[in-house]
């Protein structure tokens, strides 16, 4: 029987401003007010502070006070700083996955979140898009077995989505669902070096987007 998570208040908020923040439904520099996220939401100021306390550690805040905080702009030396240590953190999570037999569930869900997301983008979905994109990237951290790799993904990878939205078009997402198709050809045939050299590759294409954009 599946476990049924119930999410409090504070998680629910927290969820709902980071999805903003990183579609730019609040753009990036915009001032969050305490007191006017508590009349948004209906709640007191905890669930709200809490929210906040924990977008600041995500990286999507900055300037954060009692008052409320500011989300973050990023530069260019920011965007190739994050898009360095995903390229480190991936590579890393690869090469541990592959020194042990992988999963075939794992195989699995990795070519089922490609197909949803070359499906989201034919279909013009930005958000499903990311979000498997997250879950492909997300897996080779679930698989290689380093629980603390996995919580430094997920601290980088809001930031990184937040690029992806801002920068990525549907050009440069096609290119990263290509490659990621060859990533996962390479895991199917246990060549880590070359599903190593794909990431890297992948990252390589990113950080020229990058430094083209800004």
């Amino acid at each position: 029987m599946s476990t049924i998570i119930k999410k409090t208040i504070s998680d629910q908020i927290y969820e709902t401003l980071k999805k903003d923040i990183i579609t730019h439904k609040i753009p990036s520099g915009a001032k969050v007010v305490n007191r006017d996220l508590q009349n948004v939401f209906g709640v007191s100021s905890t669930p709200i502070r809490d929210s906040l306390n924990r977008l600041y550690q995500d990286g999507l805040l900055e300037q954060i006070t009692n008052a409320g905080a500011k989300v973050k702009i990023i530069t260019l030396k920011d965007a190739l700083e994050i898009n360095q240590i995903c390229c480190m953190l991936d590579t890393s999570a690869v090469f541990l996955m592959m020194k042990k037999e992988i999963r075939p569930e794992a195989i699995s869900n990795i070519s089922n979140y490609i197909e949803n997301q070359i499906n989201a983008l034919n279909n013009n979905e930005p958000d499903a898009y990311i979000h498997f994109d997250d879950l492909f990237h997300r897996t080779l951290f679930i698989e290689c077995g380093n629980s603390r790799m996995l919580e430094m993904y997920d601290k980088n990878r809001a930031l990184y989505d937040m690029l992806v939205t801002t920068y990525h078009n549907q050009g440069i997402k096609r290119r990263a669902f290509e490659e990621h198709i060859q990533v996962l050809e390479a895991i199917k045939k246990s060549d880590a070096e070359k599903a190593i050299q794909h990431l890297k590759i992948h990252y390589a294409h990113a950080e020229d987007s990058f430094n083209e954009i800004f």
